[in-house]
């Protein structure tokens, strides 16, 4: 039964065909032992599958619980997101989607005794399992496992998120909802216009500016890694699209406050070259001509691989020609690295001998 006192913490849920996943999703929360009040606000964008059945099902056995946003036409996810977002009414905010769910029964408890206890704080996450629903492979403590870092202390949590050096996964955040709707007021062209596809690293970002984060390096939640969503599709030009729009709220970040100082262009540079060998293979010239203006803008390397990447999505005929030499350079510097190798294995045995 719901307490009568405020609602100390909204968990904040949107979903679109989940029926595979809801019902895990819904009694993760379900199962969360806390000594707080807490609401679930659901947004509902108009499911073709049972995913709007199984949430009236759960609202008829709890009711107290759920505020189930049933919206009567398909918003898309960024308008889904913001709508439930204004029917949140508690001092924080979680965040699960459909797809997702929590693997601790105290991961709230946790999080909020944190915050309540660091007002500094406006944002704290944790590392998460990965399950790649398609090849069926789970990775657990995703952060620990892929080499991910996350420094509490460090004083540039802003320029980590904006190099791709810091990573949020969103199942696992909770934030202020006062804090939270004052980023989002003071700048609504990052979060109202539609701008960019993504809705979470501006959310970061601008919290990271204002706030502490905190960092557990627990795994409280799993995330569902789909063959298809917002952020991974097998239709190129649908990832080119998500990809490159996640580079243009990094250019207009630096764009918006300045490049910071000792700000590190190697992950921006990564990022550019990955989307002009996308811009090749997609024989896509605006998004070529795009790329190579922000790396020359920003000094990054441009190798001939990107030059010839860059030519080659504008004029198809030249893949003819450069398709084989890009090859060729491939393996020569495999060959290069091999060589290496051998000498540095070399060269250890000559100091073992000598020891």
């Amino acid at each position: 039964m719901i307490s009568a006192t405020p609602i100390k913490i909204s968990i904040l849920m949107i979903t679109y065909n989940h029926e595979k996943y809801i019902s895990k999703a819904l009694d993760s929360i379900l199962m969360q032992k806390t000594n707080f009040s807490y609401e679930i606000v659901i947004g509902e964008d108009c499911s073709t599958d049972k995913t709007r059945d199984i949430l009236i099902n759960y609202k008829k056995q709890y009711p107290d619980r759920f505020k189930l946003l049933l919206n009567e036409k398909n918003l898309g996810a960024y308008k889904n997101a913001h709508q439930a977002l204004q029917a949140c009414k508690g001092e924080y905010i979680a965040f699960l989607e459909g797809d997702d769910y929590w693997i601790n029964p105290d991961k709230l408890q946790i999080q909020i005794e944190y915050m309540d206890a660091h007002p500094e704080v406006g944002l704290v996450h944790s590392d998460a399992d990965m399950f790649n629903v398609k090849t069926g492979k789970l990775l657990h403590n995703a952060h620990k496992e892929l080499g991910r870092t996350h420094d509490d202390n460090d004083e540039n949590i802003y320029l980590r998120i904006l190099e791709d050096r810091y990573h949020i996964i969103t199942c696992t955040v909770c934030v202020r909802r006062d804090l939270l709707f004052q980023i989002i007021n003071s700048n609504p062209y990052e979060f109202t216009s539609g701008a960019f596809l993504m809705g979470d690293t501006q959310t970061w970002l601008e919290l990271a500016r204002v706030s502490k984060i905190k960092f557990f390096p627990e795994s409280l939640s799993l995330y569902n890694l789909l063959p298809e969503s917002a952020s991974r599709s097998a239709d190129l030009r649908k990832y080119i699209r998500f990809i490159k729009s996640g580079q243009d709220l990094r250019v207009h970040y630096l764009e918006k406050y300045g490049v910071p100082a000792h700000f590190s262009h190697m992950s921006l540079t990564a990022i550019n070259r990955d989307l002009l060998k996308m811009a090749y293979d997609a024989g896509d010239s605006d998004l070529a001509i795009d790329t190579m203006h922000i790396m020359r803008k920003y000094g990054h390397d441009i190798s001939f691989k990107c030059i010839a990447w860059y030519l080659g999505a504008q004029y198809p005929f030249l893949r003819i020609v450069f398709s084989p030499l890009i090859y060729l350079f491939r393996y020569l510097r495999k060959f290069k690295r091999f060589f290496i190798n051998v000498k540095s294995r070399k060269s250890d045995e000559v100091v073992s001998m000598l020891r």
